[in-house]
């Protein structure tokens, strides 16, 4: 009797009894020409199991038994004599395992086994007194399959975790509401962006920008109104930025920053002017505004030569300066600064009118 492998794959669970095993018994007075039909008949059968009076006396391995018969007048002393006098000559160590084993747990144990024996069957215990026979090889492929098995969940459990990973490390560097790059990630950007501006002799320059009058519009439109208008001006302003090494971050509050590596004076300017453009074409109404029917925006910029003995902050305390400036000037406007560590250029005022472009302004020297 020969049960089906499952048709599921075998997995770290996975024990004796969802092996193929094989029913397979003889008496020590049967002769021996009935395991040679047996073997004939069924050329899978690992071997056979004696039972005497209902206990087991010991396993005829197909393996040695065909060895045993191969040799010279084996098959003329043997066939026609009880299997007990076979058994003298062929009987091996049993290895037996209550059929409730792991497949991996039985299978090491299986191939510490000697060489001599190696290959030799071993035996499930089904219940008291009831035996089943394993071939060794079904034994060694269900081992290999819950070792594809465990080393191809460990893979899938390793790119998961990469995957959750980087999630985990998206989420951490972007604002919840914006789904932009959050404040911490601004810090850690800057802070990396500084020091290769140092060792590249490089500008490094930044925006920070304010929605005018924010308060005010939370205050008449409600506070869901206020975010959705965050959210699209977040937007708007990464559309402002071309290069995938600018990085557009919520500041705080109604405030962002802009970083923009490797960019002088004159690509600030012409990123200020597009701010401007682009959220005044946005057209969002803001009836409580006290410079604009329209919602606009104030920018302070820092354009800075970095050396190793000033720290990042200065170029924020120029951007926040700027912006201050910007505010106290009339708001709606940008106003930046420029520094290459040798001197300084003028503070240059743009200024967005409803209806015109920006004017293009060229900084004064000192």
């Amino acid at each position: 009797m020969e049960s089906d492998f499952p048709s599921l794959p075998f997995d770290r669970s996975s024990r004796l009894e969802d092996l193929t095993l094989y029913d397979a018994i003889a008496s020590p007075t049967d002769p021996g020409l009935y395991i040679m039909r047996r073997f004939k008949k069924e050329e899978k059968l690992p071997g056979v199991l004696l039972i005497y009076k209902r206990q087991l006396v010991g396993l005829i391995s197909r393996i040695r038994f065909m060895e045993k018969m191969s040799r010279p007048y084996s098959l003329e002393l043997f066939l026609n004599r009880p299997i007990h006098c076979l058994y003298e000559y062929i009987k091996i160590d049993l290895l037996i395992f209550p059929s409730k084993t792991l497949i991996t747990d039985a299978a090491e144990t299986a191939i510490h086994r000697s060489l001599s024996g190696l290959y030799d069957p071993i035996i499930a215990e089904i219940e008291p007194n009831e035996y089943r026979i394993i071939d060794f090889h079904d034994l060694l492929l269900a081992q290999l399959a819950v070792s594809n098995f465990t080393a191809n969940l460990l893979t899938e459990l390793y790119q998961q975790l990469e995957k959750n990973t980087r999630e985990l490390e998206k989420l951490a560097c972007l604002d919840g509401l914006t789904q932009i790059a959050n404040r911490r990630h601004f810090d850690d950007i800057l802070e990396r962006e500084w020091h290769r501006a140092i060792r590249e002799q490089q500008w490094l320059s930044l925006l920070l920008c304010d929605v005018d009058y924010f308060k005010l519009y939370n205050d008449h439109y409600g506070h869901l109104a206020g975010d959705e208008c965050l959210k699209t001006i977040a937007h708007t302003l990464q559309t402002c930025v071309q290069r995938s090494s600018d990085l557009v971050a919520r500041y705080g509050g109604e405030e962002f920053a802009i970083i923009l590596p490797n960019t002088p004076y004159a690509g600030v300017q012409t990123v200020a002017q597009r701010i401007h453009q682009q959220v005044q074409a946005l057209g969002l109404a803001h009836a409580a505004s006290l410079v604009s029917p329209l919602v606009t925006i104030s920018v302070g910029g820092a354009c800075w030569i970095p050396t190793s003995t000033t720290p990042p902050t200065v170029l924020i305390e120029a951007a926040d300066q700027s912006l201050y400036q910007a505010k106290q000037q009339g708001r709606n406007r940008t106003i930046l600064h420029c520094h290459d560590g040798n001197y300084e250029l003028a503070v240059s005022i743009e200024r967005s009118t409803e209806g015109r472009p920006v004017p293009e302004l060229s900084p004064d020297a000192k």
